[in-house]
């Protein structure tokens, strides 16, 4: 006895017509970032982001003990 002779028989057929051109971005709304002066992970003692280009796409670096407003986000 198999699991599938256990389950239901499915309701909806699955469709796999979603075709791509190679050239097309897989996400076309998702902002592309240039070169960073972002550290790498392990290279990050003393550096402080302070700008919001530093936070990219809005995460805080919690490694850095410090106070971080991602994206322009001040405590009024």
């Amino acid at each position: 006895m198999s699991i599938a002779s256990l389950l239901p028989t499915p309701i909806h057929t699955p469709t796999t017509s979603i075709s791509l051109a190679e050239d097309a971005p897989l996400f076309p709304n998702v902002k592309k970032f240039h070169a960073s002066k972002i550290p790498l992970y392990g290279y990050r003692k003393g550096w402080v982001p302070r700008a919001v280009e530093d936070f990219e796409d809005g995460g805080a670096f919690p490694e850095i003990h410090v106070a971080q407003y991602p994206l322009d986000m001040v405590i009024i």
